[in-house]
């Protein structure tokens, strides 16, 4: 027997090994199985714990959005001041910390996993006023964590919330409250919207002639943002607001550039605003820091008609003596040069001439004319006269006390001071200034106040400015104004030189800005009729406004569904306007604002590019329709192509047109055109009712040029109607805004770690 040749012994051990080797082989899969199993458990409760964390912020968060719309937590104002539970900048941080401690007792519960809940007050790292406003910045962190047995892993979600107390349209974007909102053709949003009826088209319109509409193919709109509907605060909508079924069906793919759909979400704390309401209260409000009766001083010119008579000791050797009667003759005029006098009454006409140096006179009282004509350096104490005054200085004339005259004429060649009011019954008229001249009071006029500065003259008025007439002011040079302008009729500024007015503008007519140069207004505007603020060539030179602007008295009944010829043709009771000149390679007429805007009917914006100054912006409300037209005309993104499925240009670019930095609102309807125009809009646009955008993709050389562009040739190109939310106008605080009974929260960034 041949042991070494017998094969039976290794077909066994073969047999064993291949046992061995399988079994291990499905131990370790049935190991690796469980241990998958195991880890998708760990990594399915991760999810779980980090989704309960942001559940739980929005749980908070609308949680405290109904605490706040109670009763209990409405803003002060003073009709509601015996309410003691009201909302102040004293009271409001205390009221919401309360707020979160009540709902982190109630949400912070370890044994279900919401390990721990913190609060942050963060206001102070923004620039916000405390002591003024309502507005509050906090931090809301909420931890979860796995259970022990599921890796003991931790996920943190952070959200910063904002309460404001602005009025809801100025948290979007894009919106209609009421009316429909229609998107024709392709504009971009960036940010939120808010419409109960939104309906869209690819075909964008626009206007040939004011009898004339045409319409192109156009790709679709573009939102990156959502889509907000939903109720008025603490008021239902009518049923047929909104429809959930016909909104779901606009929401669709097909319906929106490159198939990128908004959520649609419920704003519940919407709050409206009532125009009429809003413009009286904050118009009223303004006009209580104005000061209009003023202590007319015609009394004195009365007085001097009858109290002044006769010719003083210094003139009598200027009397005639009629032969004939033998009575002495006044001439025209009576002249005096380089006289000494402490007081002087002459009933007629004087010239005073002056041509020495340092000499000081005491009052003069001219019943009659007076002319004073001054090469050097002449001081006078008072003038009074019932006529006309008329000052030719090419010397250094100071007049101590005050000036009151029938009529009033200057012509300044050097230098001149006023310390005293100065008071005409008639005209009061700055012929022509090219030295300086200063008012240290005011001046007050019943007729019409005309001022001519020119080019090297300097002009400073420290006080209030007054007249029952018309105003025009013409400025070429350098004039500082800081007193209120009150004028009767229409107010006219014309400005080519360098201009600052500090304090309030007032017209009981029309108020008409021109300007070209260097202007900064600081101050509230008024009129009870129209306002055009004309904004030319002025790219290196800023025009700045900070204040609000009130143009009508009262607010214009809302337009019928069809508007007469009148209503169309009619005036804007609004006009901010450039011009079209010297803009071949860019707009070139600039408007910087940080304040409200409100116009009791219509407004117009054109030609022009609007910017916020420092921090500030623009808030314009408009009582009746709301036009902008002829924004960069005809200009080009460059380069006009989007880049990466990104939708903004970028601000590097070399010429990068304007744009207009505010929120614009009216109560009534707006259409816009982005199609030869180029909007750029940095803040919100929002229609109480009808909202309707037109917007093509590309560039565009004339208006022939549009209708010709197909919709392949618009794909891959940035809109030419772009809004970008601007989120800073929820920590600004504008005075003159309309108010609100609550405040709403606005949920910015949400992070998880």
């Amino acid at each position: 027997m041949n042991v070494l040749k017998s094969q039976k012994g290794n077909t066994l051990i073969l047999v064993l090994l291949m046992t061995v080797i399988f079994t291990t082989i499905g131990l370790a899969i049935i190991s690796f199985s469980i241990g998958g199993t195991k880890r998708t458990s760990v990594r399915e409760e991760e999810i779980n714990k980090t989704y309960e964390a942001i559940k739980v912020i929005d749980q908070i968060t609308a949680e405290l959005s109904l605490k706040l719309q109670s009763d209990d937590n409405q803003i002060y104002t003073p009709t509601n001041s015996e309410n003691f539970n009201t909302l102040t900048p004293a009271n409001v941080s205390q009221r919401l910390e309360q707020m979160l401690t009540d709902l982190k007792t109630i949400y912070q519960k370890p044994e279900n996993g919401v390990e721990e809940i913190t609060f942050t007050d963060i206001t102070d790292d923004y620039s916000v006023e405390r002591d003024n406003t309502l507005t509050r910045v906090y931090n809301l962190s909420v931890t979860t964590k796995t259970r022990e047995g599921n890796g003991n892993m931790t996920r943190t979600a952070n959200k910063r919330l904002i309460f404001s107390p602005i009025p809801s349209f100025l948290k979007y974007a894009l919106g209609s409250e009421k009316g429909e909102l229609s998107l024709n053709g392709s504009p971009h949003i960036e940010g939120n919207i808010f419409a109960n009826q939104l309906t869209i088209s690819e075909k964008a319109q626009f206007l040939l002639s004011k009898d004339r509409q045409e319409q192109t193919a156009t790709p679709l709109p573009s939102i990156y943002g959502d889509l907000y509907a939903g109720t008025y605060m603490n008021t239902q909508y009518e049923s047929d607001d909104f429809n959930l079924e016909e909104m779901l069906a606009v929401l669709q793919p097909d319906h929106f550039y490159k198939g990128k759909v908004p959520d649609l979400k419920h704003d519940s704390q919407y709050q409206e605003i009532h125009f009429d309401d809003a413009f009286n209260e904050e118009r009223t409000r303004a006009l209580e820091k104005v000061k209009f009766s003023e202590n007319s001083k015609i009394q004195i010119i009365d007085n001097l008609a009858t109290s002044v008579f006769g010719v003083p000791p210094i003139l009598e050797n200027q009397l005639m003596i009629d032969k004939e009667t033998g009575e002495k003759i006044r001439p025209e005029w009576f002249e005096l040069t380089d006289p000494s006098f402490d007081r002087l009454e002459l009933e007629g006409n004087l010239r005073l001439l002056h041509s020495t140096k340092g000499l000081a006179l005491g009052d003069v009282f001219i019943n009659g004319d007076l002319t004073i004509i001054t090469d050097g350096d002449l001081t006078l104490d008072n003038v009074y006269t019932t006529g006309t005054l008329r000052i030719v200085n090419n010397g250094h004339l100071t007049i101590n006390g005050e000036v009151v005259a029938g009529k009033l004429s200057i012509d300044n060649q050097q230098q001149m001071l006023v310390k005293g009011d100065i008071y005409t019954s008639e005209d009061f008229i700055i012929k022509e200034n090219r030295g300086s001249i200063e008012f240290e009071k005011k001046a007050q006029a019943s007729g019409e106040i005309y001022i001519n500065n020119q080019e090297k003259g300097l002009l400073a008025v420290n006080d209030r400015l007054l007249t029952e007439d018309k105003l025009t002011i013409i400025n070429k040079g350098e004039a500082t104004m800081t007193g209120n302008i009150t004028s009767a009729q229409n107010l006219t500024i014309t400005n080519h030189g360098s201009l600052t007015l500090t304090n309030y503008l007032f017209s009981y007519e029309a108020i008409k800005l021109d300007l070209s140069s260097t202007t900064r207004i600081t101050g509230d505007i008024f009129s009870t009729a129209s306002t055009q603020l004309l904004i030319k060539n002025n790219a290196q030179k800023e025009i700045a406004f900070e204040g609000n602007l009130f143009a009508g008295a009262t607010p214009v009944p809302a337009s019928s569904d069809s508007a007469s010829p009148d209503d169309v043709n009619k005036k804007p009771m609004l006009t901010i306007q450039g011009d079209a000149q010297g803009e071949e390679s860019a707009e070139n007429d600039v408007f910087t604002v940080n304040g409200v805007i409100y116009s009791a009917d219509q407004s117009q914006i054109s030609n022009l590019k609007i910017e916020g100054k420092q921090d500030g912006q623009l808030v314009l409300l408009s009582k009746g329709q709301l036009l902008i037209t002829r924004i960069n005309e005809f200009s080009n993104f460059d380069p006009a192509k989007e880049d990466d499925n990104i939708y903004l240009p970028a601000e590097t670019r070399a010429s990068h047109p304007l744009k207009l930095k505010g929120f614009f609102y009216t109560d009534d309807t707006a259409e816009l055109y982005g199609v030869g125009s180029l909007f750029y809009i940095e803040g919100g646009l929002f229609s109480k009712n009808e909202l309707t955008i037109n917007a093509l993709r590309g560039e565009v050389t004339d208006i022939h040029d549009a209708m010709s562009k197909s919709v392949q040739q618009q794909e891959d190109y940035y809109s030419r109607f772009i809004v970008d939310y601007n989120d800073e106008i929820l920590l600004q605080n504008f005075d003159a805004l309309p108010k609100v009974k609550h405040l709403s929260i606005y949920s910015a960034e949400l992070t998880v770690e």
